[in-house]
């Protein structure tokens, strides 16, 4: 239990959270990586307003994983305030 609550809390600091999206660098040009291209802040799932990471590696991830070629992002946690909204997998 508590390699594991380790695990999820290091994966917040190496930038799994919601204040750091918009930090995120391509390293192969090292250049700040805009916003717009990384987070859906507003898109309407199921008549709720959700946001959603949009990276390349993680569409290409979820893609594959569901085997649909149309998905937009992948959304992130609407509930639980501050510490989990926006910093966790829905």
């Amino acid at each position: 239990y508590f390699t594991y609550t380790f695990m999820h809390e290091i994966f917040h600091i190496l930038g799994f959270n919601e204040d750091l999206y918009g930090d995120f660098y391509n390293p192969i040009t090292n250049t700040k990586i805009p916003l717009s291209d990384i987070l859906i802040s507003n898109e309407n799932v199921n008549g709720m307003s959700r946001k959603m990471i949009k990276s390349p590696k993680v569409l290409e991830t979820a893609r594959k994983h569901y085997n649909c070629n149309n998905i937009k992002g992948v959304e992130l946690e609407n509930q639980g305030g501050d510490g989990s909204a926006g910093s966790h997998w829905e």
